[in-house]
């Protein structure tokens, strides 16, 4: 697992990298996505490029009465 966040160092004990870019291996199978769809969306030649064959977009959403 290669965490992915411009604003962290580490997650979870794991290095964080800056952009997919930056993970150290050539192909990715699963990227996992935790952003608003429309951000997601964007990155997705980036994803195509690293090779990826499967992408989770996730969202979560609180909602207040």
């Amino acid at each position: 697992m290669y965490p992915v966040n411009p604003h962290a160092n580490e997650i979870e004990g794991l290095k964080a990298y800056p952009d997919l870019a930056s993970v150290p291996v050539a192909k990715l199978d699963r990227i996992s996505v935790y952003l608003p769809a429309e951000i997601g969306i964007a990155l997705l030649d980036e994803i195509k490029s690293r090779g990826a064959k499967e992408v989770w977009f996730i969202r979560a959403a609180i909602a207040t009465n």
